[in-house]
């Protein structure tokens, strides 16, 4: 779950779900897998989306359309989120224990190693 411009956005299965502040929701993007985590910049949302072939980062516009997408590491089975902060897409890969930093536009930058990335209890924070 994220908030961004006064908008609350959740990830579900099926999508990113748009939730008002009386509690109404509506579904702003589908897809055939599992949002675990939204996260917005600059007014584009940005999901990993657990697909039965893989992982994959997808980037959607103000008008949800969906502008840009890239396949994370194949070999990779556990994302569960993602950060962004200013020209980075931070995602942390616990099988091969990384956090992989990509550019906004999904070009790897580097690779940062994290042993810490063993347990699904470990989260990024941004501050």
């Amino acid at each position: 779950m994220t908030q961004y411009d006064g908008q609350t956005y959740v990830g579900l299965i099926g999508g990113v779900d748009r939730v008002r502040s009386d509690g109404h929701s509506s579904h702003v993007t589908s897809v055939d897998g599992e949002v675990c985590s939204v996260s917005v910049n600059d007014g584009l949302i940005y999901t990993p989306v657990s697909m039965t072939d893989g992982w994959s980062v997808r980037v959607y516009d103000s008008n949800y359309q969906l502008i840009r997408l890239w396949r994370h590491n194949e070999d990779c089975r556990l994302i569960s989120q993602l950060v962004v902060k200013k020209d980075s897409v931070l995602v942390p890969d616990r099988d091969c224990r990384t956090i992989v930093q990509y550019s906004l536009t999904g070009e790897v930058k580097r690779l940062i190693p994290c042993l810490e990335l063993i347990c699904v209890a470990t989260w990024l924070c941004l501050m």
